[in-house]
């Protein structure tokens, strides 16, 4: 559990330092003023983790290692996509939820 904090807290100030003074255009579809969550599951517990929330696509694709267009369309079709860059051998342990 220390261990994934650790990890959580690196997230946030990884993004923090990234995008804190970064001001990112989106593409006109989802990234458009719409706020997503970035969350982690911990495969042992179970228990889901918002490493970042109410960011804008850009933002979530960025960390995800998507191309913005991609997530993006993703969102646009569905509400909830896998973030690959927070997953771990198959196992779907990182998304992107749309509000």
């Amino acid at each position: 559990m220390r261990r994934i904090s650790k990890v959580v807290a690196g997230f946030a100030l990884a993004g923090a330092a990234t995008f804190g003074g970064l001001t990112i255009a989106g593409p006109a579809a989802a990234g458009s003023g719409t706020l997503v969550d970035v969350t982690v599951e911990n495969v042992l517990t179970g228990n889901e983790v918002t490493v970042l929330q109410n960011v804008a696509v850009p933002v979530a694709a960025t960390i995800c290692g998507l191309d913005v267009n991609v997530l993006s369309n993703v969102l646009n079709n569905t509400d909830v996509t896998e973030c690959k860059a927070l997953s771990v051998a198959g196992q779907k342990v990182g998304w992107v939820k749309k509000h």
